[in-house]
């Protein structure tokens, strides 16, 4: 029996709800710990990273680390998002997946030149989405 059904908490339940309500963007244990105060469940820092590393084992989120933020980030992946490459907004923070066929090309170009291999679930492009292209 994996950890995730073995221990199922009001406050995992609330952390997981929370990720994948948020999938679009970059979530921080400290929004985390932030929504389950306002939300009146009671978890520690410890107990909160503690879950988010066990669900990144399970291949449920993601971890990098954020530069504007300056720690480490979460992001909802379920179990499909190991295919395809994300696109973030430098300006309203909004993730995107994009679908694999568009670099599929590139990906098999640079294989070919360089035997190199993208690993798609850590390459995220930067730019400026398209609502806050009109904005501008």
């Amino acid at each position: 029996m994996n950890e995730l059904k073995k221990y199922k908490t009001k406050q995992r339940v609330a952390i997981l709800e929370f990720i994948e309500n948020n999938k679009d963007k970059e979530i921080t244990a400290n929004d985390i710990l932030m929504y389950l105060n306002k939300n009146e469940f009671k978890a520690s820092q410890t107990t909160i990273y503690r879950y988010l590393d066990n669900l990144v084992k399970e291949g449920i989120i993601k971890k990098y680390y954020s530069e504007e933020k300056s720690s480490s980030c979460f992001q909802y992946i379920g179990k499909k998002c190991n295919e395809h490459y994300h696109l973030k907004c430098n300006i309203c923070g909004e993730i995107t997946h994009l679908d694999s066929e568009i670099f599929s090309s590139i990906e098999k170009k640079i294989i070919d030149k360089y035997g190199f291999k993208i690993d798609n679930i850590k390459t995220i492009l930067y730019g400026t989405c398209k609502k806050c292209s009109k904005t501008k």
